[in-house]
């Protein structure tokens, strides 16, 4: 029938397709699609593998230059060791040669401050640098401040601070110039007046003060400071600079030793000075009242006294005994005897004298 014809050629065509696709060594059998899914697998585990092998070779070298880079900041960081140390050894060096003072620890106000001062100096001149000052500073502390020293530094380190040299010397005031003595400077200061002293002696016990006073710490002034100077001077000299208004403290300490030293040759020459006459000749007053020195023909011996009843006093008449001389005295004409001592006659005329004759 034409069905079973149909079937029958469905059969013969699938095992001709079959017999067709048929290869030598049994390949035939594999679907084609299954065969590129296996190819593309293969190539993606090779490209896995080169990746690895690529990110492992970045790896060694970065490694690598990791380690190059450490040798070379080890080596740098050596290099800077040695010439930081020979640069300590330097300034060390330097420090020493200024030859700085040690610090016992002795209670001496003054001396510790002054023992600052001379550190500072020391290290303004020798270039010193901010992180060495404490370590060449305390290496000059011996005895109690030495020790005080190490345990001050101990607690300062519990507490976490900084080290410098502004709080190095916080402390060191602290400990050996305490509040109290600055107090009492403060009030020397406040209180200073010239007296005795010279303008010179004056002024540099000034000077020395004048850091302890806190108004001018607080408010630094030179106008302040030549007011405050002046409060102090003596009277005749602070009469004679008040008025000039000066505001410069160099320009009014040169004033007052001008005035101390016009002073001193007033003082020489007494109130009025030396005198020369119209014989080109000196006459010198040693006061009111005082005699003048007289020289070989150089001075000429002026008036003892000016008061008028004092001279009296010191003339005495020979004939009478009163107080003028014997020239102007009103009884020179009537005389005396010098042998008998009466008045109305003289020596020839005495009748004393004839009757011894007689």
């Amino acid at each position: 029938s034409r069905g079973t014809d149909r079937g029958a050629g469905r059969n013969a065509g699938d095992a001709g397709r079959g017999a067709g696709e048929a290869t030598p060594g049994g390949a035939a059998n594999i679907p084609i699609g299954q065969e590129d899914h296996s190819q593309t697998g293969t190539n993606s585990q090779a490209d896995t593998r080169d990746v690895r092998e690529l990110a492992a070779a970045v790896l060694v070298q970065t490694q690598q230059n990791a380690q190059i880079l450490q040798i070379t900041r080890d080596h740098q960081l050596f290099q800077q060791q040695q010439r930081e140390t020979v640069h300590e050894d330097a300034g060390l060096n330097s420090f020493l040669k200024g030859k700085p003072p040690q610090f016992g620890g002795d209670f001496d106000p003054e001396g510790a401050e002054k023992w600052l001062q001379e550190m500072e100096k020391i290290f303004s001149f020798t270039h010193c640098r901010e992180n060495r000052r404490v370590g060449y500073a305390t290496f000059m502390l011996t005895g109690d401040a030495e020790a005080w020293w190490r345990g001050k530094h101990r607690l300062l380190e519990d507490e976490g601070k900084e080290i410098t040299w502004i709080l190095f010397k916080e402390e060191f005031l602290g400990k050996y110039f305490p509040k109290l003595c600055r107090k009492e400077k403060e009030r020397e200061f406040n209180n200073l007046r010239q007296g005795l002293m010279t303008v010179g002696e004056y002024t540099r016990k000034f000077e020395s003060l004048l850091k302890y006073s806190e108004f001018y710490r607080l408010h630094p002034s030179e106008e302040w400071m030549c007011e405050k100077y002046q409060d102090g001077l003596k009277y005749d000299i602070q009469r004679a600079v008040l008025p000039l208004h000066i505001v410069h403290f160099g320009e009014l300490t040169e004033r007052c030793l001008e005035l101390e030293g016009f002073d001193n040759k007033k003082g020489q020459h007494g109130s009025g000075g030396p005198i020369r006459n119209n014989n080109n000749k000196v006459n010198i007053n040693r006061g009111q009242g005082g005699r003048t020195h007289q020289g070989s023909g150089s001075y000429q011996r002026s008036a003892p006294y000016h008061n008028q009843d004092a001279r009296r006093l010191m003339l005495k008449c020979f004939s009478c005994g009163g107080a003028h001389l014997n020239r102007d005295c009103p009884n020179k004409d009537i005389g005396t005897c010098f042998r008998c001592g009466q008045k109305g006659h003289f020596l020839k005329d005495c009748p004393q004298g004839r009757n011894q004759q007689t």
